[in-house]
């Protein structure tokens, strides 16, 4: 556990362990020498040293001493001005060293370093003075604690918490689920136990704190199930400290009532457990585990070592906040915990905060408390704590003022929510607790983006190097231990990172001396002591004034990187005039969406800047001159500006490791070469001119991820190519090849290019860990040598695109880790042949994905009798290959099938193979047969399209894939034309579709609708083109309970619906091309189960149709398109427009005829949204005009009449205030 002293959320050790780290950098001490500071400097590293040492020693036990505090106040602030110093040292020494072209300097240096009127001298030795009085002050006020307390260091520990097993609540509130899953888990461990007795079945309960661990755990112990369960049943209490010996002592304990004596060895007491537990099932509460000790997994199997002699079934449950204790223990899935859910959750807190008191009585109590019960994020701790400070008092001012507080800012007690939290952050090391209090300059909900905010990190200092490891990846190592500690939770997809708003609130509770965040706007008292600030702005709010700007180490404006918040676009610049000079100790700038018009010269004054992101201002289209003498810039963002290119001084920013701008810009860069940081380089765009040559390359070796290199054609020879060395770049994972073409697929010179490309590719050869390859506009017709399993073993991805000379496909046969091929665009490849495959039995072992796309020449894909081709394939799409007649037999662990435009005749394979010397086809007859050897169980889509020739599918056997789940055939006319009727009517398909599509797919259309009633999960289905549809009746539709969305278009024989009655759960309905669809208005009432939302129709007389007519006044969206009318909703037709009482949004497109709009269009007493498209006849609104709520209108290619109408409509719905975009 760390107990370094953090003062608001500054780390002292690590913070001078970086200046000295700084001041033993042996440029800083050239230089110095250079300047006759050798002396100062090395007294500066002296009294670094003592500081070091004194810091250590005042740890946590003294962080509440007024006296202490202020002083570690004052070596905060001469820290600073230290690493400031340092700093300027270090850039100076950068700045001679670039202006020597990497020579370091022998000028004098006290002609080219002064500052602010004074040497560099005078400043180290004032900064050594502070240093050495503060350090004297320090030590001699930690005696004085020392003396009037002497055994404060020998017996002083951080309070533990302690847990037993009686139930405190009378109910556990929001985990009956998950209590009942544990209850189930561990009453039915014997039979899910392994026979091996020594499998000791371990559950972690993982959540943060105060979310209900301790208090699920009880109730778990206390249930009749797990009492009458276990033999033995055991609580303990482990908290801070993982002690074995202690830990068994206490089991004991447990065990047997009795006291242990504390002076019997280990071994002993691991024989008396032994003793007491063998041969019967017990249960043990292992509650609050911090940690498992430096030796991790040896100690906790020591401790379970008497434990596997329990009878089998004996179970041990730990609840802890950290994912790492949790996978090292744990033998079961950990059950994680949550924020309560919000019923449950108010009924906690109206407990806790109403007490006696009946809440409905005292409404606007009510309304507030559940305001702050939406704040507190589900947790339980906090519902307690929050609550009675509310329960206390009464008073409703009282009770508004702690809804508009932050949880930190109110009364907090040592059983508090942030107190438990905070022993959370007392147990971080000391380098994530500034990283961790860093994040509350963050909004609530932010989405952290791992590289992002390592990248901030880095320019903050506040990530220690390793050896044999990159900064970043270090980083990355921080973020996992975050995680690991819940103070970072994943999202779903992993892309991003968020926090818990009470740990947020923690964040801000401990940096409140250090961090300060405007997060609406209001102009609040910023202290002055501020080091880290961040705000959001809008056109409406200014940043502030306040006079510690020049001691800022952070601002950021504007940093909300969030998929789903779109901010305006500020057009008026955001910031005072003067400011970018007051900020001399900025580290970290951020001024995104800010409206600048450009970025002054005076940034060039910033030479402690590290990360710049000046994202989001289009009003930035050039780059000042000076940013390039920021020699310490580590990260430059320029998202969305309007840059047209960047300077040829980019070239000077030789610490600069990652870049963030347009494809466009970044490819550009004139010698980016010299820029040997980089970590990261997303495009490359090869030209003939000196800086652009591939040779820039050549030094670029710390580039991680993805380099695309474009404009290949411009590579003279292979010898050039091979500057570029691309095979010492060891980090790159991914690289893209590109050449330019002409439209036509031919580059410049037929009979020279293929030839210079070929060998240009040759000298192009990558590192041998590269994942992922893609070659693109590649004219030869040979494969690179260097594209084999001997060479690019690791190879996962491969794909070819618009490589229209390229034939032979064999050189990718044997990569052994091969997981997705892709081939694009290769009009040249006329056979896959089996040679692809190799001598070996077995080929593409790992290959999960296939693509084959636009390939008119393929003819073959041949095989051998016995391969086991694909045995790991996922998903074989094939499109645009109208050659290709037969396919391989299908894999098992197919999920997606795809086929488009393919020459297929039916959808199977040879069994005898393809060997080459011959095409061997299948007759439809054989083939239903030989599909019975298909057997896909995990087959989830099969889309068939545009395949014209395709005469058959074994659909008697479709019902056998019971994962399928998505089925669409469509442009198909020759389908099941060779077959007969019986063999098509009423197949069965199963159950487990969802998505069915069945578009002009020949006489399979026959088995309509009566294929449909086993279709018991189906949620869309759309018929078209299908002439065989006559009827959608009761019979075929009633299993359909799940059926959301029905589509049927152009089903010329349809004439009866009837059956939409019984679609309970249809929300969406489109019909239209139907001319035979019978108005039947005097038939039965079918529709009254239907709650439609979306209609779209060609015709209005549909809404007469009795499944239609009812369900009028619950739809909230109508379409009518491509309608043959010239008039809608008149006469009789008045009525049912009427009945469209919540009707939201009205669309009218492409309606040629249509000469008006619908004279009751005013009566629509909901109506928010109307849309009038390709309506060309319609020359005015109605007579009685539009409905007063309308809030949106949305018009194109009208006629010019009703354009004017609707334009002038519109500026008077703005001038009122009711027009509203968003709908």
């Amino acid at each position: 556990m760390s107990t370094a002293l953090t003062i608001g959320g500054w780390f002292a050790q690590g913070f001078i362990q970086a200046l000295l780290d700084k001041a033993s950098d042996s440029a800083v001490q050239q230089l110095a020498k250079r300047g006759g500071l050798q002396d100062d400097l090395r007294k500066l590293q002296t009294i670094l040293y003592t500081t070091s040492v004194m810091v250590d020693t005042a740890d946590m036990r003294y962080e509440k001493n007024p006296n202490l505090r202020k002083l570690m106040k004052q070596l905060k602030d001469a820290a600073y001005d230290a690493e400031d110093l340092l700093d300027e040292l270090e850039c100076q020494a950068l700045k001679q060293k670039i202006q020597n072209g990497g020579e370091q300097a022998s000028d004098l240096f006290s002609l080219a370093f002064n500052t602010s009127g004074y040497d560099a001298g005078t400043k180290l030795r004032e900064i050594q003075g502070n240093l050495s009085e503060i350090t004297a002050n320090m030590k001699y006020t930690m005696e004085l604690l020392n003396l009037h307390d002497p055994g404060r260091r020998s017996n002083m520990k951080l309070p533990c918490r302690e847990t037993s097993s009686f139930l405190t609540e009378t109910r556990v509130y929001g985990r009956d689920r998950e209590l009942e899953k544990v209850v189930e888990l561990l009453s039915t461990s014997v039979e899910k136990s392994e026979p091996d007795i020594n499998n000791l079945c371990v559950l972690p309960l993982l959540g943060i704190g105060g979310i209900g661990k301790t208090t699920l755990a009880q109730f778990v112990y206390n249930d009749a199930t797990v009492r009458k369960h276990f033999q033995l049943k055991i609580w303990v209490c482990v908290s801070d400290s993982f002690d074995v010996k202690r830990l068994t002592k206490e089991i004991i304990e447990s065990v047997t009532n009795e006291k242990q004596s504390d002076l019997m060895n280990l071994d002993t007491l691991q024989v008396i457990l032994k003793v007491k537990i063998a041969s019967k099932r017990f249960l043990l509460v292992l509650d609050d585990v911090w940690s498992v000790d430096t030796h991790g997994l040896d100690e906790w199997q020591k401790l379970c070592a008497p434990l596997r002699f329990g009878a089998q079934g004996s179970m041990v449950m730990v609840t802890t906040r950290d994912l790492r204790i949790a996978s090292i223990v744990g033998t079961m899935k950990e059950i994680l915990l949550d924020g309560l859910e919000d019923d449950d959750y108010w009924e906690l807190f109206k407990k806790c905060a109403f007490g006696s008191l009946n809440p409905e009585e005292h409404p606007e109590l009510e309304a507030i408390g559940r305001k702050i019960a939406g704040k507190l994020k589900g947790s339980p701790l906090a519902a307690k704590t929050i609550g009675s400070l509310l329960r206390s008092n009464a008073n409703k001012g009282y009770w508004r003022t702690t809804m508009e507080s932050e949880v930190w800012e109110l009364p907090q007690d040592e059983n508090g929510v942030l107190s438990v939290l905070r022993l959370s952050y007392r147990y971080l090391p000391g380098h994530l607790k500034q990283c961790f209090t860093f994040c509350s300059l963050f909004p609530k909900a932010h989405e952290f983006y791992q590289d992002q905010l390592i990248q901030i990190w880095m320019a903050e200092g506040y990530i220690t190097p390793e050896e044999n490891k990159t900064v970043e990846d270090v980083g990355r190592s921080y973020v996992c231990e975050l995680v690991n500690r819940s103070f970072f939770q994943a999202s779903a997809d992993g892309d991003y990172y968020v926090m818990h708003d009470l740990v947020h609130d923690l964040a801000q509770y401990i940096s409140v001396e250090e961090c300060y965040r405007i997060s609406d706007g209001k102009s609040k008292r910023i202290r002055s002591m501020i080091r880290h600030l961040s705000a959001e702005l809008t056109d409406g709010t200014k940043l502030m004034e306040f006079s510690g700007y020049e001691k800022l180490r952070t601002l950021m404006i504007n940093c909300n990187r969030s998929r789903f918040l779109c901010w305006p676009r500020v057009e008026s610049c955001l910031l005072p005039r003067d400011m970018l000079k007051r900020l001399r100790s900025i580290h970290v700038l951020v001024l995104q969406n800010c409206g600048l018009p450009e970025l002054p010269e005076t940034i060039g004054d910033l030479i402690h800047l590290r990360y710049l992101d000046v994202s989001y201002n289009a009003g930035i289209q050039r780059l000042p001159d000076a940013l390039f003498g920021l020699y310490n810039l580590q990260a430059l963002l320029l998202w969305d500006c309007q840059l047209q290119r960047l300077p040829k001084g980019m070239s000077n920013l030789i610490n600069l490791r990652h870049l963030s701008a347009s494809y466009e810009i970044v490819s550009e860069i004139y010698e980016v070469g010299k820029l040997t940081s980089l970590q990261e380089l997303s495009a490359f765009r090869v030209l003939k001119d000196h800086g652009h040559r591939l040779a820039e390359l050549k030094g670029l070796t710390q580039l991680h991820g993805t380099l695309r290199i474009t404009n290949l054609e411009n590579v003279e020879s292979r010898e050039e190519a091979a500057k570029a060395k691309l095979s010492n770049k060891e980090y790159i994972d991914a690289l893209e090849l590109e050449w330019a073409s002409d439209d036509d697929g031919s580059s410049s010179d037929d009979n020279e290019t293929p030839v210079e490309e070929g060998e240009i590719l040759e000298g192009l050869q990558p590192h041998h860990a590269l994942k992922c390859l893609r070659i693109t506009g590649y004219h030869s017709a040979r494969s690179p040598g260097w594209l084999k399993a001997q060479v690019l073993s690791n190879l996962e991805s491969v794909i070819l695109e618009n490589c229209r000379t390229w034939e032979d496909l064999s050189c990718i046969g044997q990569l052994p880790n091969l997981k997705v091929l892709h081939i694009m665009g290769m009009p040249s490849v006329k056979k896959i042949g089996h040679e692809l495959f190799g001598p070996q039995g077995r080929c593409f072992l790992r290959l999960e994905e296939v693509v084959l796309r636009d390939m008119p020449a393929l003819e073959e894909w041949s095989w051998i009798e016995g391969r086991m081709l694909f045995p790991s394939l996922r998903k074989l799409e094939v499109r645009k290959c109208p050659e290709l007649l037969i396919l391989p037999l299908l894999p098992p662990p197919l999920t997606e099938l795809e086929l488009r435009q393919v020459g297929l005749a039916q959808l199977s394979g040879s069994r005898e193979g393809i060997n080459g010397s011959g095409r061997t086809s299948v007759n439809p007859s054989d083939a239903e047969e030989e599909l019975l050897s298909y057997h896909l169980p995990h087959i989830n889509s099969i889309k068939i399209s545009e395949c014209g020739e395709l005469l058959w599918l074994p659909v008697k056997r479709l019902k056998d894939l019971t994962s399928l789940e998505d089925l669409s055939i469509l442009g198909c006319p020759k389908l099941m034309s060779t077959r007969r009727d019986e063999d098509i009517i009423d197949p069965l398909l199963p159950p487990s579709i969802k998505q069915l599509e069945l578009t002009d797919c020949g006489n399979l259309g026959k088995s309509l609708p009566g294929c449909l009633h086993n279709l018991t999960s189906l949620t869309q289905l759309l018929i078209r083109d299908c002439p065989c549809v006559v009827s959608l009746p009761v019979e075929a539709l009633l299993r359909l309970e799940q059926l959301e969305i029905l589509t049927v278009m152009h089903c010329i024989e349809l004439i009866s619906i009837e059956g939409l009655g019984v679609l309970k759960s249809l929300q969406g309905l489109r019909i239209s091309g139907c001319p035979k669809l019978l108005v039947n208005e005097a038939g039965d009432e079918q529709g009254e189960g239907l709650s439609l939302v979306d209609l779209e129709i060609d015709d209005t007389a549909l809404l007469k149709l009795s499944p239609l007519r009812n369900t009028l006044p619950s739809i909230r969206n109508l379409t009518i398109s491509s309608s043959p009318q010239a008039v809608m909703f008149d006469g009789e037709e008045q009525e049912l427009l009427r009945s469209f009482t919540d009707l939201k949004l009205l669309e009218f497109f492409s309606c040629k005829n249509l000469r008006s709009l619908p004279t009751e269009l005013h009566a629509l007493p909901s109506l928010q949204d109307l849309h009038v498209y390709y309506c060309p006849q319609i020359q005015s609104l109605p007579e009685m005009g539009l409905p007063t709520s309308l809030k949106n209108l949305q018009f194109d290619c009208c006629h010019p009449t009703l354009t004017e109408q609707l334009e002038k409509h519109l500026v008077k719905m703005k001038i009122s205030g009711r027009f509203n975009g968003d709908y």
